[in-house]
């Protein structure tokens, strides 16, 4: 939950980096809230899966921008910059972009920051 939170408060920060587990755990929950919302929908409005209700829509629209700045975040962490989410408009660039989102982040300082294991470990000394 605490992964969430984090990327719901810097929603509009395309800057620094982002850990491959704090951006799964935030997909997870967005599609757990996804889930809920189209079975809200049938309940309470009486609309199908196929149909795009009220409640399903409003939980699409909070998520787009914090979503699209922990992947721009996380490509950071791996060394790429984030105009490479430009391939989602394109079928066959959610391939490498989902590869790239889910591979292991750069373990040295890199042109966005420093690894988040290493910020924190200066932070306690």
């Amino acid at each position: 939950m605490r992964s969430y939170l984090s990327m719901m408060r810097r929603y509009l920060d395309f800057e620094g980096r982002t850990r491959r587990r704090d951006l799964l755990r935030f997909a997870g929950i967005v599609l757990c809230l996804f889930l809920l919302a189209i079975v809200l929908d049938y309940v309470v409005f009486g609309r199908s899966a196929e149909q795009a209700g009220p409640l399903f829509l409003v939980v699409v629209l909070v998520h787009i921008a914090p979503g699209i700045a922990a992947c721009a975040r996380r490509l950071h962490d791996t060394d790429r910059s984030a105009r490479w989410l430009w391939l989602i408009l394109s079928g066959v660039g959610l391939v490498p972009l989902g590869f790239w989102l889910l591979s292991p982040g750069d373990p040295e300082p890199n042109r966005f920051g420093p690894p988040l294991r290493l910020k924190r470990r200066i932070l306690v000394l």
